[in-house]
């Protein structure tokens, strides 16, 4: 075949797709919705053990399963750290489309924090961003703790304490035990001034009948 005819069947073959060979949909746009932790606001300097949960959607409406969504926390200023020591943590969406994150370690600057979440999937992206505060006054609740409190390391503090109380009733144990020993091994010394009885040989004197 010459090259004219060639490249004018090739051209037609592209123009024109055989059946059976459709290209496939287009992957559908992403959206995402906060389900947990807008307008949270957590202790400065404390962890934090909350949940910041986000649920991912197709365009249709549907769960968007298998999606990677990652969890960004600023740079600097009102920020903190994922129990991984980063900024950042990515998670995968399970079969309801929800995705979250727990376990973060605030940092000591109050104010506003953004944390931006980003889904992507076969080259779509949706973005979002959730509003929270770390505060100077904030109260702690059950899932935070602050470093060094009693609460976070009570259970540490609860050993040291009944190790302390055992070892100090093992040693007094044992001093007991050393103390009995001595009593009972030395005979108690007679009192002053007393003289025990002597018992002489006894003697027989026989009469008259």
């Amino acid at each position: 075949m010459r090259p004219f005819l060639l490249c004018l069947t090739l051209g037609i073959l592209s123009l024109c797709p055989l059946p059976g060979l459709a290209a496939p949909p287009p992957p559908e746009d992403l959206s995402i919705r906060v389900l947990e932790g807008e307008g949270a606001v957590y202790p400065a300097g404390a962890f934090s053990a909350r949940r910041i949960v986000v649920e991912v959607r197709s365009r249709s409406g549907k769960p968007a399963s298998g999606v990677n969504v990652t969890f960004r926390l600023p740079r600097e200023g009102s920020t903190g750290r994922f129990a991984s020591g980063l900024a950042s943590e990515t998670v995968l969406t399970s079969n309801d489309g929800r995705a979250s994150v727990s376990g973060i370690q605030w940092n000591q600057t109050p104010g506003a924090v953004e944390i931006r979440v980003v889904a992507e999937r076969d080259g779509v992206r949706a973005e979002a961003v959730i509003a929270a505060e770390l505060s100077a006054s904030a109260r702690l609740t059950k899932e935070d703790s602050r470093p060094g409190s009693p609460k976070a390391r009570g259970g540490k503090t609860k050993w040291i304490v009944l190790v302390a109380a055992m070892a100090g009733g093992a040693a007094g144990g044992l001093a007991a035990m050393s103390g009995s020993g001595k009593s009972s091994s030395a005979p108690a010394p007679p009192a002053p001034g007393v003289v025990p009885p002597a018992i002489g040989a006894p003697s027989i004197v026989i009469g008259r009948p």
